[in-house]
């Protein structure tokens, strides 16, 4: 394939798997809701402090959900995530319009925590949205929320934190097992 098929043929990949990112939807009752449920799960393990909102990361959970959006799914991932942050991403959608609900995408993170072995403690792909949640080191998060109707009506909820989580060699010291 020559030069100019091949850019001609990734243009309209790109077109094809990105859109106008979906509406920012975020509210402080929807970040209350967030940092209520994410510190009664942070409650239930030992010595893990509660976090704090942090405007800060509000915003840019705002700009990572608006980025997310543009993909379709989850396709896009945690790419372009800034270093020093950590992020849980949850996608949901309706046949009808809904308000997304913030502790649905926290209890769907903190559902892999019967995976994770305290034994053992480490880094898996299976149990690593637990374990940012848990993460003792981890002091503020930001949450967003962007939604729209296309096929049917989906949305996104970003979380960012810092200081981020699972940071390998330090699981031992900040994912407690149950008080």
């Amino acid at each position: 394939m020559d030069k100019l098929s091949l850019l001609l043929l990734s243009i309209l990949v790109l077109q094809i798997t990105t859109r106008a990112s979906l509406p920012d939807l975020t509210t402080s009752a929807f970040q209350n809701q967030c940092l209520s449920r994410t510190n009664a799960i942070r409650g239930l393990h030992k010595n893990t402090p509660n976090m704090t909102t942090d405007p800060n990361l509000v915003s840019y959970a705002k700009s990572r959900c608006a980025t997310i959006s543009q993909g379709y799914i989850l396709s896009v991932g945690h790419s372009g995530l800034a270093n020093g942050y950590g992020e849980n991403i949850y996608w949901g959608y309706s046949h009808r319009k809904i308000i997304p609900n913030c502790n649905s995408a926290v209890n769907g993170w903190n559902s892999e925590s019967p995976n994770y072995n305290y034994a053992h403690p480490g880094f898996s792909s299976t149990t690593s949205h637990f374990t940012q949640l848990v993460w003792t080191s981890t002091t503020r998060e930001g949450c967003a929320v962007c939604g729209g109707q296309g096929q049917y009506f989906e949305y996104y909820i970003v979380c960012v934190y810092q200081p981020p989580g699972n940071v390998f060699g330090q699981f031992a010291n900040n994912v407690h097992p149950f008080a």
